[in-house]
């Protein structure tokens, strides 16, 4: 088109319009417009009747150079009184009330392509389009077609500064002018004088959160340091480092500083505000560096910045990565309530002004066909319109041509032609570069793709990558990044003090075909690339646990691949994790072919000895990282599969050996080696105690106790120092205990409780933690029951109750967390029953079982499980026995005898399993002795008496063996008195002080008062059978002076059923009867209490 003479009037209504000579005519009627007034009446007939606001009128026809909208009224009020026209009853411009003004008059243009231009030839400053590159503040001048757009996001940002949240999520898809409508549009009207609409920016800054090497806290920071007000920083760039640490840590002080400089630098009217832009917020997804809580860290910084009055956020993201930003929460709770703006796609008239406008400004003219009469503009319009995110090809087309224009600047339909039209500009554009590039630089060419070209690891959608120069190989490689900056197919940029480049735009992705088809060739393998990097990352983020590491499987052959290979080629933290994988892989098949072809531990260890050897020459560390990872697996790993089996006798030779070669002093001193070492004597330690060996187990526990003390006073801020300790404090505690030491063991609980809580300090979010914390509450609630300390005891346990459960609230499915709460769950019962709440005891116990049930896994059930399975039976008995529900506790008992005695045929070296299958045999045949079947009572009260002596005889200093049967005993004592067997019953009643274990100087505990009492009670009922009715009074006296301080204000069954007992054959029933009254009301029926009560008052 060609701009001539008068080809540019309009008709106005009635009136003639020249823009040219700013002259209104009207039969012989001539009025001359000032500029401006011509600039508006020319914009409004562009309109096509359509409601302008006086914002958009601003934006468009004074870019903002005053403040608020009066010029715009002014200029209308001239208008109308140059037009003759009235407000009230208008007939060329027409007020819409609160919208803005809208053109009644009919309008026809010379030429249509005028519609809309303010100004013409106003532009001298080169190419008045952009290519590939987004449109600035400098070029906002040629930014046409988007004043919609820039008027609706601005007032979405108004209104959500007005709602306290200064943020604005601005979406659409690549290539529909995001970042064009942000700084070429949204940002000169905030920054001007004016402002918009009682909001403005006194300094503005923009980065991209996918930035090379640096985080996107870092990234903020350095972009911070670029705000000036009245040409003074608000942070020094010196303090880059220091406001990075500040953004994560102190966001207050960060805000002060802000307020500050804004107040300070400039006359500070309500509504102004530093101004933030944040491009491509999709790198938060598709950025390997980026872990998921530093995103969401991130998104927390931008959300204190948008509500903090100071500061209005722009993020920018493409809203094909818009469902998965939204998993991010803080994200969608900060766009909620208006915060977020999606792009249009331009209109065809708005596409018409991008075409049209910019190249009537900078004096350019499109060419007609002569034989179609086509024009070429039109051209162009037709073809950007027929194709969905045409805008980047648009300009890049609009670019091309401009540089092969003539000499009058006549744009041509020759050179489009030879373009290939707006589909084949820039791939034409971009193949014909390639076509300039030597052998040497077209194969460096496919090695600078492999760097710039990024996959979703769960779609189709392929991202650019941002790329450092210093990442180039050679300087082919760099010969053709300058080639292509050159030719403007790529930019070269500057992040963080790093020169990086990236493609101008995607578009060049997806429509230069030999990028596409290689693109397409490679996806498996990009993709690939991608979930490793996913994978990598979340492997950093667990702490570089083993179970995160990739499985045998495709990907890790792909990954093989790619660790080898350099196309596309992999990071420092992704190649570790990659070799870890292997590295793995490798173990984890070594492990396998020795578990499967040789059947002892021992030998496994020789053959890998074997292997060790056979790789001396190799490398000594390598040597050791063996050892180490494998010593890691038994003492693990196994460890934990066998205990699960019951089985961990098969880890007696693999402790000794395991012994001997962490005594060798093999480690380095380095945490990570002192931490294996003490894990690995921990487990030893472990094993041994499980296996009785208690001396071997003090060992091991102590000599790790030594070295990570050493560790944490050079490391006091190290969470896996306090995570040790506090277990090697609970294994300490527990020899303690089971040489029946209860002071030592509160001392080492206590250790215990102190490093769970330092090591929660240093990890609060960490479920490990918590389960560390309730351990120790859980062993401080043991001891407090032991010493009768019933409400610390019950405190203790609901605290490690809590903190399971807690656990359990984020992960349903961990079998070993319900499992753990079970057992506190047994503990919390114990104590319920001794403040005498027996109906509540029940119903602990019986959610004891549900949470065993919810722990098992799935497949057949484990030893470890079946174990605690049995465990909950014989709990839930012993509670019901005491409520005097007999048939069921009967039922209960030989659930849980039954399932004992499966599993020591099994594994029958396990101590603890025959212990526990000894005691509920006694309470099995106790109650059938309560239920009036005393030869089964005999039987299963025999076999008790059997296995508590084989447990004596492979260690005879364990207290509570011996506890048990003299419990057992005193049982057996009973039953034969009641048949009329004195002599046998005074045998076996002698025996069972025998079997009582000295207290030495040692306080005596409630249960040993309880046990003293119980075989008092029997003692005086065997002296009064045979008739020494001296004998029965001292017993029973010892027993009363014995129990009385306590019962006054006890509630305790185990302490009020003797003590009951012991009063009444006293002839002291009425003394008895506070007591049993106490008996009644907690419900206590076991029935052998019942059937002496009875038995007594017959006898009275």
């Amino acid at each position: 088109m060609s701009v001539k003479g008068d080809a540019a009037f309009f008709s106005f209504g009635d009136w003639i319009a020249r823009p040219a000579q700013r002259s209104l005519e009207r039969g012989k009627e001539r009025v001359v417009l000032e500029p401006k007034l011509m600039d508006v009446l020319t914009y409004l007939a562009g309109t096509g009747g359509a409601v302008v606001s006086a914002e958009q009128l601003l934006i468009d026809c004074w870019h903002g150079t005053f403040y608020g909208d009066n010029p715009v009224h002014k200029t209308i009020a001239l208008l109308r009184k140059a037009l003759k026209d009235d407000a009230r009853t208008p007939r060329y411009i027409s007020t819409v009330r609160k919208r803005g003004y809208q053109v009644i008059a009919e309008v026809a243009f010379a030429d249509e392509r005028l519609r809309g231009s303010p100004s013409m030839h106003t532009w001298t400053e080169g190419s008045p389009f952009r290519g590939l590159l987004p449109f600035d503040a400098q070029h906002a001048k040629l930014f046409f077609g988007r004043a919609r757009a820039t008027s609706e996001l601005l007032a979405a940002l108004r209104a959500q500064w007005n709602g306290g949240c200064a943020f604005v999520l601005v979406t659409g898809p690549s290539g529909s002018g995001k970042s064009s409508l942000v700084h070429a549009g949204v940002i000169p009207s905030l920054l001007r004088e004016a402002g918009s609409g009682g909001i403005r920016a006194l300094a503005s800054t923009s980065f991209a959160a996918r930035s090379q090497g640096l985080s996107p806290h870092d990234a903020l920071a350095a972009a911070m340091t670029r705000w000036e007000v009245s040409g003074r920083p608000i942070f020094l760039d010196t303090e880059r480092k220091a406001l990075a640490i500040a953004l994560r840590e102190d966001i207050s002080s960060v805000l002060d500083r802000i307020a500050y400089s804004l107040h300070h630098g400039a006359q500070k009217r309500d509504g102004d505000a530093a101004l933030l832009v944040v491009e491509t917020l999709e790198a938060l997804l598709t950025s390997p560096e980026v872990t998921s809580p530093e995103s969401s860290a991130f998104i927390h910084v931008l959300a204190e910045l948008a509500k903090s009055g100071h500061v209005m956020v722009l993020a920018l993201c493409r809203n094909d990565f818009y469902p998965r930003l939204m998993e991010i929460p803080e994200l969608l709770a900060l766009k909620r309530g208006g915060g977020l703006y999606d792009v249009p796609m331009p209109t065809e008239g708005e596409i018409a002004q991008m075409i049209r406008l910019p190249a009537l400004a900078a004096g350019l003219s499109f060419e007609r066909d002569a034989v179609t009469e086509r024009q070429l503009d039109d051209a162009l319009l037709e073809s950007a319109c027929r194709r969905p995110g045409a805008l980047p090809l648009l300009q890049y087309t609009l670019q091309a041509l401009y540089e092969l224009r003539k000499a009058n600047g006549l744009l041509t339909i020759t050179a489009y032609q030879e373009l290939g039209g707006l589909e084949g500009a820039l791939a034409r554009q971009a193949e014909s570069a390639f076509t300039r590039l030597d052998v040497s630089a077209v194969d460096a060419f496919t090695s600078v793709l492999q760097r710039l070209v990024a996959v979703s690891s769960d779609s189709d959608e392929v991202t650019a990558c941002t790329v450092r120069w210093s990442d180039l190989a050679d300087q082919a490689q760099r010969q053709v990044v300058q080639h292509l900056v050159n030719m403007h197919l790529l930019v070269s940029l500057l992040e963080g003090e790093e020169p990086c480049f990236t493609v101008a735009h995607e578009a060049l992705l997806r429509h230069w075909p030999r990028v596409a088809d290689w693109v397409e060739s490679h996806r498996t393998m990009l993709r690939s690339r991608a979930r490793i990097a996913e994978m990598a990352r979340r492997w950093l983020n667990e702490g570089r646990r083993q179970e995160h590491l990739l499985p045998r499987g495709l990907l890790l052959a792909d990954a093989r691949a790619l660790y080898h290979s350099v196309s596309p080629p992999l990071i420092g933290e992704q190649r570790l994790f990659v070799r870890r994988s292997l590295r793995g892989a490798r173990i984890r098949t070594m492990l396998l072919v020795a578990t499967c072809t040789v059947i002892g531990m021992l030998a496994a260890l020789s053959s890998l000895a074997t292997i060790a050897a056979r790789r001396a020459e190799i490398s000594a560390e390598q040597r050791r990282a063996d050892t180490e990872d494998l010593l890691d697996f038994m003492l693990g790993d196994m460890h934990e599969r066998l205990d699960a089996l019951g089985r961990l006798d098969l880890l007696d030779a693999v402790t000794e050996r395991a012994m001997v070669v962490l005594s060798h002093g093999w480690q380095t001193g380095e945490p990570d080696d002192v931490l294996r070492q003490a894990r690995a004597l921990r487990e030893v330690g472990e094993i041994r105690f499980t296996r009785g060996d208690l001396e071997s187990a003090q060992k091991a526990f102590g000599s790790a106790d030594a070295s990570l003390h050493l560790l944490s006073a050079q490391y006091p801020k190290l969470p896996a120092i306090y995570a040790e300790l506090g277990k090697l404090d609970f294994w300490r505690g527990q020899v303690a205990a089971r040489r029946n030491h209860p002071d030592e063991a509160y001392v080492a609980w206590m250790a215990y409780l102190a490093d769970a809580e330092q090591r929660a300090a240093l990890e609060p979010a960490a479920p490990d933690a918590w389960l560390e914390l309730s351990y120790a509450n859980n062993c401080l609630g043991t001891h407090a029951l032991q010493v009768d300390r019933l409400d610390e005891a019950v405190a203790r346990f609901n605290q490690s109750v809590a903190l399971k459960k807690r656990i359990l609230s984020i992960h349903a499915t961990d079998h070993k967390a319900w499992l753990e709460l079970a057992d506190t769950l047994s503990w919390l019962a114990l104590a319920e029953q001794q403040q005498g709440n027996l109906r509540l005891t029940l119903a602990t116990l019986k959610a004891e079982r549900q949470a065993v049930f919810a722990g098992r896994e799935a497949g057949p059930p484990t030893n470890l499980w079946r174990y605690r399975n049995a465990l909950a039976d014989l709990h839930v008995a012993k509670a019901e026995g005491d409520l005097g529900f007999a048939a069921q506790a009967a039922m209960d008992y030989s659930d849980a005898t039954a399932s004992f005695s499966e599993l020591v045929d099994e594994i029958p070296d396990n101590q603890s399993w025959q212990r526990d299958l000894a005691y509920a045999l006694l309470q099995q045949g106790w109650l059938a002795y309560g239920m009036n079947n005393p030869r089964l009572a005999l039987r299963k009260l025999s076999e008790a008496e059997d296995i508590l002596r084989r447990l004596l005889a492979v260690d005879p200093k364990v207290a509570d063996w011996h506890i048990l049967l003299a419990l057992d005993h005193n049982y057996e004592s009973v039953v034969l008195l009641g048949q009329g067997q004195t002599t046998k019953a005074s045998r076996l009643i002698a025996a069972a002080w025998k079997d009582m274990p000295a207290q030495g100087n040692a306080k005596a505990t409630v249960s040993a008062h309880v046990m003293g009492a119980i075989l008092d009670v029997t003692s005086s009922e065997t002296a009064a059978a045979r008739g020494d009715h001296v004998a029965m009074s001292a017993y029973l006296s010892d027993v009363i002076k014995s129990l009385e301080p306590r019962v006054l204000t006890s509630y305790d069954p185990r302490l009020l059923d003797p003590y009951v007992r012991a009063s009444i054959l006293m002839g002291h029933r009425n003394d008895a009867s506070v007591y049993l009254q106490r008996l009644n009301h907690s419900g206590y029926q076991l029935p052998m209490f019942e059937s002496y009560l009875k038995t007594s008052q017959s006898r009275h």
